[in-house]
């Protein structure tokens, strides 16, 4: 741990830190959910970021149709 930071440097820091280990996550649900859905999708050609912090998540390269499929494997809706 540095001690030339203050207490809200730090802070700030361990958010930072969290919040890329939640973005890390939430990409590889999309592509375990991506791979369930269609297992000959070739992931090369999907790009997904998230970023938590700004509340933002891009998805390309899929179809707006497996996108909302993958966002239900995600979320856990069961279709209820």
């Amino acid at each position: 741990m540095n001690s030339d930071l203050s207490p809200e440097e730090l802070a700030r820091q361990l958010e930072d830190e969290a919040n890329k280990v939640q973005d890390r996550q939430i990409e590889q649900q999309f592509r375990d959910a991506f791979l369930q859905l269609e297992p000959s999708i070739d992931l090369s050609k999907v790009t997904i970021v998230s970023n938590i912090a700004n509340d933002n998540l891009l998805i390309d390269g899929v179809d707006d149709d497996l996108i909302d499929q993958a966002v239900a494997i995600v979320r856990g809706d069961d279709g209820e």
